[in-house]
Parts: C-alpha cells; sequence; structure tokens
C-alpha cells in the first residue's frame, strides 16, 4: 500500500494508511451521535411535537422526519449494510438478522466504532462509509432537532510571533459542523485548514484540543460519566467546562494498560 494521503480529507498523513485520525476522529464521533440522535428524535413522536411545516405533520402531530428515521428506512440500513459488507471483507461471520431498527443499530453502531481503526487503516471503501456516515448523521440531527456540540478549541501550534522557540499556544473555537473550513489564529495570525489543524495537534506535544463534554464524550467514545471521574481523580484538567482530548486519551490507555 502506497496511500500518503487521506482518501476523505486528502492531507498527506505521517503514516501510510486510507484515512488520517481526524477523519477516524470525526466518523467515530458521528456513529456515537447517530445512536443519541436516534433516542432524541423518539421524543419527536409525540403528538404536538411537529413543526407544521408539511400538511401531513399537521395532520399527524408528529414530524415525518423523525418517523422515517426511527423507521429505519436510511441510516438503520446504510449502517447494517456496511457492518455486513465489512464482516465479509475482513472474513468474520454473518451477524444475525435483528428485525426491530433500535437494537439492530445499537449492534451496528458497537462493530462499526470497534473496526474502524482497522478500516482507516486499509478498507478500500473507507471514503464511500465516509460519505454515506455523514449523510446518516445528517438525517438523524435533522430528525432529532439537535445542534452539533460547537463548544471546543485547539491550541495553535505555529510559533509563538514573539518568540519562535515556543508554541503560539492561542486557543482557536472551532464548529464542530464546519470541519473542513479555513480558521485563522488570532495571535499569530497563521491561516489553517480545519482537518489539518487537528491532525497536527493531535500529533504535536504541548499542543491541546479542548472540547464540552458532549464532544469530547463523542470523538472519545468515554461515556461523561466516566470524564467527570477521571476529572475528580486529578486525571483530566477542566477549563471552562471543557476538557483535553490528549489527557483523555492518556487516562484511558492508564484504565487499559
Amino acid at each position: 500500500m502506497s496511500v500518503l494521503n487521506c482518501v476523505i480529507c486528502h492531507h498527506p498523513q505521517a503514516i501510510e494508511r486510507m484515512a488520517c485520525t481526524s477523519c477516524e476522529i470525526t466518523m467515530s464521533r458521528q456513529l456515537t451521535d447517530i445512536v443519541e440522535f436516534y433516542c432524541l428524535a423518539e421524543g419527536e413522536l409525540s403528538p404536538g411535537s411537529g413543526t407544521g411545516a408539511r400538511g401531513t405533520e399537521r395532520g399527524l402531530g408528529v414530524r415525518m422526519s423523525a418517523l422515517d428515521f426511527l423507521a429505519g428506512y436510511d441510516a438503520v440500513a446504510i449502517l447494517a449494510s456496511w457492518e455486513g459488507e465489512w464482516r465479509e471483507h475482513y472474513g468474520l461471520s454473518i451477524a444475525p438478522m435483528i428485525a426491530r431498527p433500535s437494537p439492530s443499530l445499537n449492534r451496528s453502531v458497537a462493530f462499526l466504532r470497534a473496526w474502524l481503526p482497522r478500516a482507516c487503516d486499509n478498507h478500500p471503501a473507507i471514503d464511500d462509509f465516509a460519505h454515506e456516515l455523514r449523510d446518516c448523521w445528517s438525517e438523524g440531527r435533522s430528525a432529532a432537532r439537535c445542534s452539533p456540540p460547537r463548544n471546543q478549541s485547539i491550541t495553535c501550534p505555529a510559533d509563538h510571533p514573539d518568540d519562535q522557540a515556543r508554541m503560539c499556544g492561542y486557543r482557536i473555537p472551532i464548529d464542530a459542523d464546519h470541519t473542513h473550513g479555513i480558521v485563522t489564529c488570532k495571535r499569530c495570525r497563521t491561516d489553517w485548514d480545519v482537518m489539518h489543524l487537528m491532525h497536527v495537534v493531535i500529533s504535536t506535544p504541548g499542543a491541546e484540543f479542548w472540547a464540552d463534554p458532549e464532544a469530547a464524550a463523542g470523538y472519545s467514545g468515554v461515556h461523561q460519566g466516566q470524564l467527570k471521574k477521571w476529572a475528580r481523580r486529578g486525571l483530566l484538567d477542566v477549563s471552562h467546562g471543557r476538557y483535553n482530548l490528549q489527557q483523555i486519551r492518556m487516562a484511558t490507555a492508564g484504565e487499559t494498560a
């Protein structure tokens, strides 16, 4: 394998794999979000929860987008299909059919998150998976009427404008829903492609990626309750209600060592 650029965001990588670490983190968070969106969408089926945007929604008292999402017409079927494809590709046993959408979704998400690192290493269609996952994530967010977490920041890893011997360190706010844009550090005025910035920060000692509890749990796959326990034990710093993603990784490694 001679892939040097990520097949999803097309940025260069330090190691040879199909998808970069930043895209892997994004996909893992989206998979976690979809399960939460499914639970939230169930509340949109109660009478009076519809927006009245279409005549059918006014008459039924429910939002049809939530009904479609919960019925598994798109997201559940798509993720189950990818689970089957990955199982076949990696020579795994075929999973038994689950008729109900919710248990099927939970199993598919758990499987896909567990095998995501390997798929990012060498699955030839990981870019197609990323695009379809993004569509499922957007559909779920719309059905749940849920805004994405935005309270997160990344420390700028560029040279400090007054001292090139140290890192700039200015916290750049990042919009979780627009990770393919450009941001500018207000201290050193460096322009960053967001996906490239995330990749650089992850591999830069001393740089920090701060996110609110919901986003941190989604990126890391660690429950928010566990994050609070680690913070009380002094394993995690908390700044303005946000956690340091690098510290979460270190705490996770310590728990599994």
